[in-house]
């Protein structure tokens, strides 16, 4: 796992240090509450574009809160490395992959999850500021996976 991470970590680091390209930086952050639920997440993205903006690969540390009424509260975190590529007129295909740590439901520690979640998206840009919505789903879903399939996701970015 150590491993996989810093292979990641690393090609990311290599890519972006070689190709002419442009920053950006964003995420999304969210809190619902539901009658006797309450769930919240925030998910900084960091990233980089290439090939005139079509491409784009970006990290996402993320953490997520969910409480509901006589339950303990569930936490959740972890990171995601992605890649954009754009199709035509906002709209792009998605695919990456994710490493979700979550406390076991019998309470016997924590378990971390692989998932490889693909999917498309739409991004609209004002200038700097783009915000985005996409669908995703996750290749390694089972019955046993921690989350839902598909995994719908919205937020903005800002391009310096």
């Amino acid at each position: 796992m150590t491993k996989r991470i810093f292979i990641l970590t690393a090609l990311f680091i290599a890519i972006c240090a070689t190709a002419k390209a442009q920053w950006f930086v964003g995420g999304n952050a969210s809190v619902n509450i539901q009658n006797t639920t309450v769930y919240a997440n925030i998910a900084p993205e960091f990233g980089r574009r290439f090939v005139d903006g079509k491409l784009s690969v970006a990290i996402s540390p993320f953490a997520s809160y969910y409480k509901t009424r006589g339950n303990d509260p569930q936490t959740t975190y972890g990171g995601r490395a992605y890649a954009t590529f754009d199709i035509y007129n906002g709209l792009y295909a998605i695919g990456g992959i994710q490493a979700e740590s979550y406390k076991r439901w019998d309470g016997e520690g924590r378990e971390w999850q692989i998932s490889i979640p693909v999917g498309a998206g739409y991004r609209r840009c004002f200038g700097s500021l783009c915000i985005y919505a996409e669908v995703t789903y996750d290749l390694l879903f089972d019955e046993n996976s921690y989350g839902e399939n598909p995994m719908i996701r919205a937020g903005a970015n800002y391009s310096f």
